[in-house]
């Protein structure tokens, strides 16, 4: 895939606070939210979606062939959304726990993350706040059979710079239904819960015979096995030989733009990686690779992120990425016009959720969501 055929699409699911208290808006996804929705139709952005027990709004983009105009889509959707709903009481608020976390799993943990987070949920009852982004990057119909390597390859690589929910690599057949896979590769080289598959992951062949034959729902042996969705995942529906695409969760939230980077940074891995497998050039295996366990991330922590092998500390993540991940993407870095240090440098800056533990304990949660929505409402 060269890079004026990438195929680039964002999503962004908000949470919506009180504009005076901070405190999420529960009620939002009723008529709160048809007024909104039928704003953006009228003005001609995309459709926004909401969930039907929370208070949040999902901001998407169309596919694009760049990332510049991606992401300048999505911040003027933002910005769209935020300047409506200011004039109906609301902000947005870009900050959330990682999806499917209970109440009684985050008050157990001693995460000083979570810990921070607590006061920033719903009243009792409510949801979690929630926050979470998404990269869809599409793969060529006659890339198909890069898949599963490729999105292998970026879990090994680009981790550090990540939390990606379920892992996100999609499978997809070449068959009449078009049906793909989102699979939790747990193996021994992605790092595993469960232990390592009995299979060569770097033998394609393997790897897409164990993928097309995964348990199904009623096959008890699916618990011990690996997480998977059958999800319909065509760039387009209607046209078969458009391609598929490749779904990067975050889980957790930080400033747009540190997304931007972070997407960058994911783009110029999986622009490497794909051109690196269609020229059945050798990847490489990290030295110590039990080390990819670890979930430290810099969107997470910042440049306080570590990583640890054996609970002492193996590499920061400026270092990782200097040392191992540097070397793989600098060419089509060259490519594509993306100065290194400077793209380093703003991955390891203070991250949003750092910025919290720092204040949580001085300043009541309410104040710091405002304090973040305002933020990002009028970041001058």
């Amino acid at each position: 895939m060269d890079a004026h055929e990438l195929s680039i699409g964002l999503e962004l699911e908000a949470n919506v606070i009180d504009i005076n208290t901070g405190k999420a808006s529960l009620e939002f996804n009723n008529r709160a939210f048809q007024k909104i929705s039928a704003y953006f139709l009228s003005q001609g952005y995309p459709a926004i979606q909401t969930e039907f027990d929370a208070a949040t709004i999902e901001l998407a983009t169309l596919p694009y062939q760049n990332v510049d105009l991606a992401f300048q889509s999505l911040s003027t959707s933002l910005n769209a959304a935020n300047q409506f709903l200011s004039q109906q009481g609301y902000l947005l608020l870009l900050l959330g726990l990682h999806p499917g976390r209970g109440r009684d799993e985050l008050v157990m943990t001693d995460s000083p993350y979570c810990l921070a987070s607590l006061p920033l949920m719903a009243e009792q009852g409510g949801p979690l706040f929630y926050c979470s982004y998404q990269i869809n990057l599409g793969v060529g119909f006659n890339d198909i059979d890069y898949l599963i390597p490729l999105c292998h390859w970026l879990q090994v690589y680009m981790w550090p710079c990540s939390v990606i929910t379920q892992s996100s690599p999609v499978f997809a057949n070449r068959n009449t239904n078009y049906k793909s896979f989102r699979v939790r590769l747990n193996d021994s080289l992605s790092g595993s819960r469960t232990g390592p598959l009995p299979l060569d992951i770097c033998n394609l062949s393997e790897l897409k015979h164990y993928c097309n034959h995964l348990p199904d729902k009623a096959d008890t042996l699916r618990q011990y096995n690996v997480w998977y969705d059958i999800l319909p995942k065509p760039i387009d529906s209607t046209n078969p030989s458009a391609g598929y695409r490749i779904e990067i969760r975050v889980a957790d939230t930080t400033a747009l733009s540190k997304l931007y980077v972070f997407t960058q940074a994911m783009l110029l891995t999986f622009m490497s990686i794909l051109h690196k497998l269609r020229t059945k050039e050798l990847l490489l295996l990290p030295e110590n690779r039990w080390f990819i366990l670890n979930r430290d991330s810099v969107l997470k922590k910042g440049n306080e992120a570590r990583i640890t092998h054996n609970g002492e500390e193996f590499f920061s993540i400026k270092d990782y990425l200097n040392t191992i991940w540097r070397p793989i993407v600098t060419d089509y870095a060259g490519y594509l016009n993306i100065d290194m240090d400077n793209l380093i440098a703003e991955l390891i800056q203070e991250s949003r959720a750092e910025s919290i533990l720092k204040q949580f304990q001085a300043i009541p949660p309410d104040q710091i969501a405002l304090n973040y929505a305002y933020y990002d409402f009028n970041p001058s």
